[in-house]
């Protein structure tokens, strides 16, 4: 029998096995904090993830009286960590342009609100928004400045704000019409000869007093989704690019349990034919905690109400739902007054969906190191499965900056999924468990028997594999083939490297084996496992 199957004593116990729901509570490694390399108070108030870049505004940059705003980009690099590689300000900076207040991103666009700012030739500082592109040096090139028309003094036009292929929307909630702040949102499209230009202006069908429409505001594809959380309870209104071309209101949400002043729609996420808003002054058996609904659109295009969330153990006046985002199956929450522990330390929440359609909370996150006041959950976004969390208000040698904090849910990543047998090969793994756990030791595992349900091996830590032989081999036998690197401690930033090799002509009898790894990372002071990562799967082909 080959080491590959060889079996070897351990002295290593596992405990029960966890069910498949419970395997999602430990697959996301902490990457951060991120802070800002300029001096940019309320960094992260605007944030915005896309693949691997991360845009952070910081619209109190200046001086506390009177802010000017900036704006920095990250981009992640193959080790994980995230670098700093542009900062931004207005053209023109102004006193009081709040520049940086929101700010989205779509491939190689972005755009940036600055709601107190004045536009070009205009002599009222009515709200803009800057669109950039950018440039094969990773510097970032203004394109267009959006301004509603004919705007008017404090219609904060790029409060909100949202970018996709060709479309950008930018909300003015104080805009006033019949009635005064009823709101409104602007669609620009970019034309064939690269210049943007005004398609439609959103406004409620029913104008209601200090509706602030446009506060919170998604858009995909021919949909938008616009919050107006000062009518009454608060609504969010769903407009559609009809046939026609023209845009029309085509709903209205409202919760089915409203309370005085809830705040519903002052944040939302939209994502396909699903939507979520946040509520996050709505009372709940007389404590006001916050909460999200979550609707669905029917084959009829109604839409319906499905679920209401609230945090499974928050604290009274936590501001649950002041942001929400949404991705497939995946929900993130921020609640800024979290007062568990540490007073309006914060925290942020996700919640998965299950396969009969019931959202379930599956993580908590919160600062390292709680701090009073520090907004943590204000700002809260979702791509591609990561999470990022702002505390734009977290301070740090005394000086109020902000923090940004993201998680990866792929903290093993692989460089295939195959691997022939007859042939040979490497396949080189790369760890990154995140900054919390620099300088522990990693210890990269396999089975050959899946990765569900898996073993627990430290209270709430889940490695996602099976004991079988393999498994024990590499247990008992780390840094020996076809492992190299198994063992390892982590660098600064909680990354590290492995490999899988087998030689060319190994028994073809592996074929249809579909060999899993993941690592544990153990602090050296106590020898406890403190974390696991998802398993990488490779199949071993002729």
């Amino acid at each position: 029998m080959n080491k590959f199957h060889s079996l070897a004593r351990t002295g290593f116990a596992f405990t029960a096995l966890l069910s498949v729901a419970q395997a999602q509570t430990a697959l996301l490694a902490e990457k951060g904090p991120l802070v800002p390399t300029a001096q940019l108070p309320q960094f992260g108030r605007g944030l915005a993830l896309s693949s691997d870049r991360l845009f952070v505004g910081s619209p109190g940059a200046g001086t506390w009286q009177l802010p000017i705003g900036g704006m920095q980009v990250y981009e992640r690099a193959p080790s994980g960590e995230w670098n700093p590689t542009a900062t931004l300000q207005a053209p023109a900076p102004n006193p009081g342009d709040e520049y940086g207040f929101a700010v989205a991103s779509s491939g190689a666009w972005m755009i940036v609100g600055a709601p107190s700012d004045q536009p070009t030739g205009a002599s009222l500082q009515t709200g803009v928004a800057y669109v950039y592109q950018r440039q094969p040096d990773a510097s970032w090139s203004l394109h267009a400045e959006l301004a509603p028309p004919n705007g008017k003094f404090a219609d904060i036009a790029g409060a909100a704000v949202v970018l996709r292929p060709g479309r950008a929307l930018v909300a003015a909630p104080q805009r006033d019409f019949s009635t005064y702040d009823e709101g409104a949102a602007y669609l620009f499209e970019l034309g064939p000869s690269g210049q943007w230009t005004q398609s439609a202006e959103l406004r409620a069908t029913t104008p209601v007093t200090h509706a602030y429409l446009g506060l919170s505001a998604a858009l995909q594809g021919d949909r938008a989704l616009l919050g107006a959380p000062g009518a009454g309870s608060g609504t969010a209104h769903v407009f559609e690019r009809l046939a026609s071309g023209v845009w029309s209101e085509v709903a209205t949400l409202q919760a089915p349990d409203p309370t005085h002043s809830d705040m519903f729609g002052a944040a939302l996420a939209l994502d396909g034919e699903r939507a979520a808003v946040g509520a996050y002054k709505h009372s709940h058996q007389g404590v006001k905690r916050g909460a999200v609904y979550l609707y669905e659109r029917s084959a009829g295009g109604a839409w319906n109400f499905v679920q209401e969330l609230r945090s499974d153990n928050g604290t009274p006046g936590e501001q649950f739902g002041w942001s929400v985002a949404l991705e497939g199956d995946a929900l993130l929450v921020g609640a800024p007054g979290n007062n568990e522990t540490v007073a309006l330390s914060g925290r942020a929440y996700r919640f998965l969906r299950d396969a009969a359609g019931v959202w379930k909370q599956s993580d908590v996150f919160a600062m390292p190191a709680l701090q009073q006041g520090a907004g943590y959950g204000l700002s809260a976004v979702l791509a591609d499965g990561r999470c990022a969390v702002a505390a734009p208000f977290a301070a740090a040698g005394g000086v109020q900056v902000g923090r940004v904090f993201v998680y990866d849910p792929t903290p093993l990543d692989a460089s295939d999924s195959r691997l022939s047998l007859a042939q040979g090969g490497a396949i080189s793994f790369e760890l990154d468990a995140g900054f919390a756990h620099a300088g522990e030791l990693a210890l990269l595992l396999g089975s050959t028997s899946g990765a569900l349900p898996g073993q627990v091996i430290a209270p709430g830590v889940l490695l996602p594999l099976n004991a079988d032989a393999y498994f024990l081999y590499t247990l008992a036998q780390p840094n020996h083939a076809p492992l190299s690197g198994s063992l390892q401690v982590l660098g600064a930033g909680g990354a590290g490297s492995a490999s899988f090799t087998l030689p060319a002509g190994t028994s073809a009898s592996l074929v249809g084996t579909t060999v899993h790894h993941a690592f544990a990372t153990i602090a050296l002071a106590t020898g406890t496992a403190t974390f696991a990562s998802n398993a990488r799967g490779i199949a071993l082909v002729p």
